[in-house]
């Protein structure tokens, strides 16, 4: 059958370690900073991680300090990833 790995998307193995970090800042309700899309440093505070089924894409649903307004991010385009001494507000 052709259509037998259809929704089985192996990429997202490669985002687990990011994942973890910002299942932990929500829990711990910790802001973050990190390197998104190669280009600029983002500081937010994680709300929650939202998937996509039908692309298999994973986004970041999160307050974005800087411009104090809800952002999203896609998760397979942040790397360096650290925990910041803040918190939610």
């Amino acid at each position: 059958n052709p259509f037998i790995f259809q929704h089985n998307f192996l990429h997202q193995i490669l985002d687990e370690e990011i994942l973890q970090d910002i299942y932990d800042a929500i829990s711990g309700r910790k802001s973050v900073s990190f390197d998104y899309n190669n280009n600029h440093k983002e500081n937010i505070t994680p709300i929650k991680v939202k998937t996509d089924y039908c692309f298999g894409r994973k986004y970041l649903i999160g307050f974005d300090i800087k411009k104090s307004r809800i952002s999203i991010f896609r998760v397979d385009k942040i790397t360096n990833i650290t925990e910041d001494t803040g918190g939610y507000s």
